[in-house]
């Protein structure tokens, strides 16, 4: 894991921050949703949320919740990887917009964090976490392609609903392999070289 203490707070300070920034700026349009879609719709809040108490737990030296690190990090990563293809094809739409093109960074930030604790060799994902947090995220890409509610901020009916959501399952995928890949190999035992 990172050793850089000062770096790790300031993760912590960060993703809490933009928890709170980003749980303001969505509020208006969150409150015209049907209430039972927020826990698929509140992502930019959730996932720096969920990413600050895993630094959190791992600043402490404890071992994170396996529900906690598993749905931080699928989930951050996932969405790391769509806001490449997603915001793009929102502005080839809308037209540029500095906000569209702020969200990328803004969700690669916490994907890369995602991304790290997936790559990371000191982090094993278990088996039921992994995959109850992609049946949430099947669940979201699902009710994200029923409703149009990718990207719920710009219900544009000329975005390529289909497209992004076969695109969403395909990075899912790959996700979920390299999860499955990595389990595999930290399950190996480590080969020991003697001299």
């Amino acid at each position: 894991m990172v050793k850089n203490k000062s770096f790790i707070f300031a993760l912590i300070a960060l993703n809490f921050v933009w928890t709170i920034s980003s749980l303001a700026y969505d509020w208006s349009e969150l409150t015209h949703q049907p209430f039972y879609l927020w826990p698929f719709l509140i992502i930019c809040p959730l996932y720096p949320f969920l990413l600050a108490l895993v630094w959190l737990k791992i600043i402490r030296q404890q071992t994170p919740n396996n529900y906690l690190l598993a749905f931080a990090a699928i989930g951050a990563s996932f969405f790391g990887a769509l806001s490449i293809l997603f915001y793009p094809v929102v502005m080839l739409i809308e037209g540029f917009n500095w906000l569209t093109f702020g969200a990328i960074f803004w969700v690669l930030f916490y994907g890369i964090q995602g991304w790290y604790l997936l790559f990371t060799p000191n982090t094993t994902l278990k088996k039921w976490p992994t995959i109850l947090a992609t049946l949430y995220l099947v669940t979201k890409i699902f009710l994200d392609w029923r409703y149009n509610t990718f990207g719920y901020m710009s219900q544009n009916e000329e975005l390529p609903i289909d497209g992004l959501a076969l695109s969403a399952m395909a990075i899912l995928f790959v996700i979920l392999l390299n999860t499955v890949h990595l389990r595999r190999l930290s399950a190996q035992p480590q080969e020991t070289s003697q001299a």
